[in-house]
């Protein structure tokens, strides 16, 4: 994700980084592309934060990501409405 960043960077900072934001066995860096539901009496909130599905990304892993988002709402009760 950050390739110009030198492990010794992230291994400068792990007492913070590790384990939620970076993998030190690995090298690699954790990243959350998250929603937020709210329900609230007979309401569903759905908060997005603007970084999913069908982006353009720099990273090969996270470029145009096809999520099952709208299976995962309905999972929970928060479908989308026509």
């Amino acid at each position: 994700m950050l390739p110009g960043i030198a492990r010794e960077t992230f291994a400068a900072h792990g007492a913070w980084l590790q384990p939620h934001y970076w993998l030190a066995p690995t090298n690699r860096l954790v990243f959350t592309m998250q929603l937020f539901v709210l329900k609230a009496r007979d309401r569903v909130i759905v908060i997005d934060t603007g970084v999913g599905n069908h982006k353009a990304r720099r990273a090969d892993a996270q470029n145009m990501l096809n999520t099952p988002m709208e299976d995962w709402l309905r999972g929970i009760g928060a479908a989308p409405r026509a």
